[in-house]
């Protein structure tokens, strides 16, 4: 592959970031959390506390994810292309890889 294949790739590539922002660390530690608390509510029996924390803790680290996401700590959001402004990739000049169905 040439360098021209490589900068189209390069431009079409949505996330760059890889999930490599405040948002996404904080749901994943918050995560983490809950799963050690559950696993210890596991060990010492006591159930109500697993199914607490389980749910009710995953439900608030990915509550807490997206408002960091919608407060602009999450990574940026993809540009929306029309397929009209889609660049084709190198040396590809067929009809059928420009035409979405």
């Amino acid at each position: 592959m040439g360098d021209m294949s490589d900068k189209f790739r390069h431009e079409n590539t949505t996330q760059s970031h890889h999930g490599n922002t405040p948002a996404a660390w904080t749901t994943v530690g918050i995560l983490l959390a809950v799963s050690v608390v559950a696993g210890v509510a596991i060990v010492i029996g006591n159930w109500w506390l697993f199914f607490a924390s389980a749910v009710g803790g995953t439900l608030v680290a990915l509550l807490i994810g997206k408002i960091m996401h919608v407060m602009g700590l999450g990574g940026p959001r993809p540009p929306r292309h029309s397929p009209a402004e889609v660049q084709p990739i190198a040396g590809d000049t067929s009809e059928e890889s420009s035409t979405v169905s």
